[in-house]
């Protein structure tokens, strides 16, 4: 098995993932206790990190194998990522950002008054 390929392909969703939870969490009126400069100075390294090196395995795993490429490991780094393209979908990111924006606006409304 082809193990960056498998790698590459958990390392691209669950940052990606990671990234929409912080977005989401970012957006929320009620501010999780996640979401705040502490934590994101740790996790947002570990984000970048991950979007940029789990492309990068993927493709050495995909273009440039010496053992050369098992439709088992190309099936299993294709049933991650649409799990995680699932995943996204799954987790309603514009609907979520929609509601938390008229919460927001709602709550703003009624402190002023």
């Amino acid at each position: 098995m082809l193990t960056r390929l498998v790698v590459g392909a958990l390392l691209t969703d669950l940052s990606i993932i990671a990234a929409a939870f912080l977005y989401v969490g970012a957006r929320n009126p009620k501010n999780p206790w996640w979401v705040n400069d502490q934590v994101m100075t740790w996790v947002l390294p570990l984000i970048t990190g991950g979007v940029v090196v789990g492309p990068f395995l993927l493709i050495e795993g995909l273009f440039f194998s010496k053992n050369g490429l098992v439709m088992s490991d190309l099936l299993t780094a294709l049933v991650i990522l649409g799990a995680g393209v699932v995943f996204l979908v799954l987790m309603r990111i514009p609907r979520r950002v929609a509601a938390y924006e008229a919460m927001g606006a709602f709550l703003q409304g009624a402190t002023k008054n």
